[in-house]
This record gives structure tokens, sequence and C-alpha cells, in this order.
């Protein structure tokens, strides 16, 4: 026997020896190929919510009524859509060219072997709108209960700000508010209104903050009081009448609540005068903080001065 027909009979007899197990363990990896293979070639289907990309926008416009996302109706593979997310696939809209009113499809873009089944919504309707802006005065809300008695000022800086948005929008805006606390002011945001009192949305601030100076004063209030008048003393002088017997103050309310009258005197003039009557300032000894809202006069009526003897 050569030694080729040896080798082929030694392996033979190898291959026959435990037969069974050998076979059973061909057929169980058979089948598991096959399922392998069976399943990874079952198509299915999915559906997903993707983000909408907006391509082709020209500066200076944007785009208005688009969806914030599509849903996406996929098959394939099992084992490839199984393992598919969202950062797998692209909505796209094309705006190239769109000016005013658009009507476009959406585009979804898919991995190799995934083919896409529907796109809801597949077409958009929307506008493209210019984006403007305008400068706009600030007005100053103060919040919060400024101390009792007092009075309020606040000044914003800057005193202006610029508002950047879509030019509809823009057109409905009326005033711009920064909300700053009544004491002691502070960095206010600011919040754009429409005639009604509705805030407007969509709206971009530059800057997007002023601060707010607040100054207070203590609160004046007005009072009738009486002048108690002290005549001028002199040879000359004779009848002196009050042209007012009231005058109208103001001050602090604390001040004012027990004030009555005040005191006046008469500035005369020096040296001799010609007989007749004279209209005369008076001064008043007002309390401190109080001040006349008129000016009040007296008539003096001065007498030829009597002869010496």
């Amino acid at each position: 026997m050569t030694g080729i027909a040896a080798t082929v009979r030694a392996l033979l007899h190898r291959l026959s020896r435990n037969w069974v197990p050998k076979v059973a363990s061909l057929v169980i990896a058979f089948l598991v190929w096959l399922f392998v293979t069976s399943s990874s070639a079952a198509l299915t289907q999915r559906s997903l919510f993707l983000p909408l990309q907006v391509d082709g926008v020209e500066q200076g416009f944007v785009p208005v009524g688009l969806p914030q996302s599509v849903a996406v109706s996929v098959s394939g593979p099992s084992l490839r859509v199984d393992r598919l997310t969202p950062d797998m696939l692209r909505a796209s809209l094309d705006l190239t060219g769109a000016s005013g009113e658009f009507v476009r499809d959406v585009v979804v873009q898919a991995p190799q072997d995934i083919r896409v089944l529907r796109i809801e919504p597949a077409e958009v309707i929307g506008f493209v709108e210019t984006i403007t802006t305008s400068t706009v005065a600030v007005t100053v809300a103060l919040t919060g209960s400024p101390p009792a008695g007092t009075l309020v000022e606040a000044t914003p800086s800057p005193a202006a700000v610029t508002l950047t948005g879509r030019s509809q929008v823009l057109d409905r805006v009326a005033r711009v508010l920064a909300f700053a606390p009544a004491v002691g002011g502070g960095v206010a945001r600011l919040v754009a209104f429409d005639e009604t009192g509705v805030p407007v949305l969509d709206v971009d601030f530059e800057p997007d903050t002023v601060t707010v100076a607040v100054t207070t004063a203590r609160a004046l209030v007005t009072r009738e009081v009486a002048v108690d008048l002290s005549p001028p003393d002199g040879p000359q002088v004779g009848a002196v009448t009050l042209n007012d017997p009231a005058v109208t103050v103001a001050g602090p309310p604390d001040v004012l609540a027990g004030l009555e009258s005040v005191p006046g005197t008469v500035d005369v003039p020096t040296g001799p005068v010609d007989p007749g009557r004279y209209t005369l300032p008076v001064r008043l000894a007002l309390p401190e903080g109080v001040v006349a809202m008129q000016d009040p006069t007296a008539t003096v009526q001065y007498l030829r001065e009597p002869l010496q003897p």
C-alpha cells in the first residue's frame, strides 16, 4: 500500500470515530448560521422624530411657520433598524432662493440599507421674513414700595436700546419696560409690550439689560397758613395792612401737620420817606424745609414826620 493511500485510510478512520457527536455539531452550527442570516435579513419598520434642519437661508432673513421636528417612518434589516438613533438620520428643508411665501419638500437622508417610507409633514408651507432693527426708549417700571413720604425718580442707562427681530414683530412693539426695585435700583431686565400691554416675544435687545439709578426725595405737601405780622416801628409808620392774611406753604407732611401760622415782618426802608401808602414785601420766618408758594406783601402808610419842638 502506498503512503498516500495509507494517509487517506487513516483520516477516514479518524472521521468515522465518534461520528454521531461530530454530525450533531455540524447540524447545530448550520442551524445557528441559518438563524443569524435569516434574522439579519428580516425587514422591520420603525418611526422616529427628527429635528428639522433649515438650509439656504440668507443673512438678514428668518423663516416663519416651520415645524420644530418631523415624524419619519423607515424600514430595513431588523438589526440595523433597531440600532437606529435620531442623530443617524437628517431631516432638512432647503430654502435656497426662497423669498416671501414658500412651499418646500422635506428631505430625509438615511444610512445605507435604510429606506424612508413616510415623512410627516412631507411638505412645509411657510414665509421668509426680513430681520430688522429699531431703537426704542426705555421706560422704568419700579417694583416694590418706596419709603413712606418720599418721591422716587428712576433713570435708565442707557436711555434707549436696539431691538432686533422680524419686521412684523417689531411693528407691534409700543414700549420697552425695565423692571427695577424701587429701593436701590440696579441691573434691570427688559420686556417689550404692545399697545394693549401684552408682552411681545421673539425680540432681541442690545444691550439686553440696563442699569437703573433710583433717587429719592422727601415728599412735599401744601397748606394755607395765616401770617402773623409784626408791624414795623418808626415815627412815620401809620397803619399796616396785610394784602393777603394767609399764604400757601409747601413742606414735609410731618412739619406742616401742626403749623397754623408763620411770623412775618416788613422790610421798611431806612431814612426819611415821603408820606403816602407803600406796598412792601413781608419776610416770613418759615420752619426748616418749608417754602412759601407766594411772596406776601403789606400796605404801609407813612405819615409826615412830626416837627421837632
